[in-house]
């Protein structure tokens, strides 16, 4: 960075992080999917493979419920007066970033575990994971009030 520029504000660095952090598993999902479309998965027969499938469904729920019920709330509501760039402070952005995170690693699992088994219950609980992703971002966190 030159003497010239300054940094980005702290809410388009959230959001270009909230986008990067949505981008991974959607093109781990599209590239996975293609490769299921195609023929080339799943890797193995799934019918040897039952029990693993559940511990990776119950890896993939216990983490989607961690970032609603543990993370999230540690998200601090807006206040009325604070402008965005106020809200975003360090300790709301790691709040943030670690609920993204829990929900981000959720659904490249749920992605991974689709292509290397083609479970649909690893799929669909990977497709809630980064459903959670989308609906809490920033303008969602933002617009969130004591």
């Amino acid at each position: 960075m030159s003497p010239s520029q300054s940094p980005p504000s702290p809410s388009a660095t959230v959001r270009i992080l909230h986008v990067a952090m949505f981008t991974a598993p959607c093109a781990a999902g599209v590239i996975f999917g293609l490769l299921l479309w195609m023929g080339r998965a799943p890797l193995v027969n799934p019918a040897g493979f039952e029990a693993p499938i559940w511990i990776v469904s119950t890896l993939i729920a216990v983490l989607t419920l961690l970032g609603w019920l543990w993370a999230r709330p540690r998200v601090p509501p807006r206040p009325e007066t604070a402008s965005t760039d106020a809200f975003w402070s360090p300790s709301t952005r790691v709040s943030a970033l670690v609920t993204w995170a829990l929900w981000e690693g959720a659904a490249l699992a749920g992605a991974a575990a689709t292509l290397v088994t083609g479970s649909l219950l690893t799929a669909g609980l990977g497709l809630v994971a980064l459903a959670s992703l989308l609906v809490s971002g920033p303008s969602a966190l933002e617009s969130r009030r004591p």
